[in-house]
């Protein structure tokens, strides 16, 4: 009998102290961190929401039946707008996953016309999930749809069993096609440095003994 031995290293998460700068390409959309007014944030669900600016950080925790519980807002999108780039740091705590590997904690963006009708399907940053010794950085950019006027950007615990999720510093900047490509080409960037790595595979008999030669297909 064959076993094999995987040595991998998958990757992780930007450390805080890595990540980009919220004054990165793009227009920002929403006032700073430390703005104490900040846009207007709309709750719903019947889970405890706190966190007097969910810009800065709020904390939301799951109801006793899961739900989709969470707060949003909403931006306009400059014309030429390709791409929306977001970003927030999350501390989950003890947050269980729902029926759904996507049941979790996620930061939703929703896509709306000049009247406010969706477009297309919700992105999210999603699964969040179990507890965070420390704040995470999460980031990522969003292709902008045809006819897109509006966004929707929500904190959200969606149909979690329980436990709680922080969020903070919600930063979100409007992309033309040009800052687009280079923000994605700077996230290959971290990726290739924070989340890549060699991949050692290693082929023994049933003794633990090196097989020379084995082929691995």
């Amino acid at each position: 009998m064959m076993r094999f031995h995987l040595l991998l290293v998958i990757g992780f998460l930007v450390p805080l102290s890595a990540h980009p700068a919220a004054a990165g390409p793009g227009m920002p959309l929403l006032p700073s961190a430390s703005n104490s007014t900040g846009p207007e944030w709309s709750p719903y669900g019947k889970g405890t929401i706190s966190g007097k600016n969910p810009a800065r950080e709020c904390v939301i925790t799951a109801p006793a039946v899961p739900d989709e519980t969470g707060l949003f807002t909403r931006v306009a999108l400059p014309p030429g707008t390709a791409a929306l780039a977001v970003h927030s740091d999350y501390k989950a705590n003890g947050l269980v996953t729902g029926e759904k590997s996507w049941h979790c904690g996620r930061i939703r963006v929703d896509f709306l016309t000049s009247n406010g009708a969706k477009i297309g399907e919700s992105f999210a940053i999603d699964r969040l999930t179990g507890t965070s010794p420390d704040w995470v950085h999460v980031t990522r950019q969003f292709p902008v749809p045809p006819g897109a006027a509006k966004a929707t950007i929500a904190y959200e615990l969606f149909l979690a069993k329980s436990g709680s999720i922080a969020f903070r510093n919600l930063g979100v900047r409007a992309l033309n096609a040009s800052e687009a490509d280079a923000w994605r080409e700077e996230a290959d960037k971290r990726i290739n440095k924070f989340r890549m790595a060699g991949l050692t595979i290693q082929v023994v008999d049933g003794a633990g003994k090196p097989v020379e030669g084995a082929a691995v297909e």
